[in-house]
Parts: C-alpha cells; structure tokens; sequence
C-alpha cells in the first residue's frame, strides 16, 4: 500500500507500528527505527512533503531512497554547507580540485557558511529539516532530485 508521507510520520510518533507486526509498512519502518534513523525519518517525510507534496511511496522504495538520500545530522545549516563546499573539492580535474582546496584552506574561514547554507546553491539541491526549531539548532539533510 502506497502512503503519503504525514501517514508514513503518523505512524512512527503515533505508536501504531506495533498494532501489526506483519505489516510491510511496520517491518520497514521499525529496521529503520531499530537502526537508529528515527528523528532522520520524520525530517525525510517532512523533505518529501516539501519537495512534492502529492508524492505516495510503498515500503520497500521509501527505505531504499531514505539510504540514498540522507546526508546525515548536523550540528547546523552552516556546517552541513561547509561539508557541501568540502566535497566540492573532490569533483572536477585535479587542477580544479587543488584549487578549490587551496581556495577553502586560506579563505574558508571568511566564508558566511549560513548565508551560503541559506543560498540557492543548497536550497535548491538539498532539503535541510530542522526538528525543533526553538530548542535545537540541529538540522537533518537530504538530497533532493529536481
């Protein structure tokens, strides 16, 4: 059975996962939980939401693209950019790589990395979920497909 994303969250915070152990929906969701990806779940139901709305997806395709698509918890938005533009120095031929090295290793620290985290160059690519925006500052991030 295809679910919408809010029903997929439902079901983790709600408790109803352990009415039917049997369930496609609960075996998936609770190796996720049991593998501790809880708090990664309902900020990737949340991600969907925002990236398309009217999405549906069965058991086995959500798991697969959670894996895929998951970039982990950060501390903030700020380090997960700084993470981004890290990576970047892996891409492209090796002068360009050594550059953008050279480039991060002198003038890394004069980089606004929340401004950039907030730019449209993450924005666009990545969505970044914030659980509890009042008590933490703790993002999750996924990548998000145009």
């Amino acid at each position: 059975m295809d679910l919408h994303p809010a029903t997929i969250r439902a079901l983790i915070t709600s408790g109803i996962l352990a009415d039917d152990p049997d369930d496609e929906w609960t075996k998936i969701l609770t190796t996720m939980i049991t593998s501790g990806h809880r708090d990664g779940i309902i900020a990737y139901t949340y991600a969907m939401e925002e990236h398309a709305p009217d999405l549906r997806c069965d058991p086995d395709t959500f798991a697969e693209e959670f894996k895929r698509l998951y970039r982990e918890e950060w501390e903030t938005a700020a380090e997960f950019a700084k993470h981004v533009a890290e990576g970047e120095t892996e891409m492209g031929d090796e002068g360009e790589q050594q550059g953008r090295a050279w480039f991060l290793k002198h003038y890394g620290r004069y980089i606004n990395w929340q401004q950039f985290a907030e730019s449209a160059t993450i924005s666009d690519t990545y969505s970044l979920i914030r659980l509890d925006p009042e008590n933490s500052r703790t993002i999750h991030a996924f990548e998000m497909e145009a």
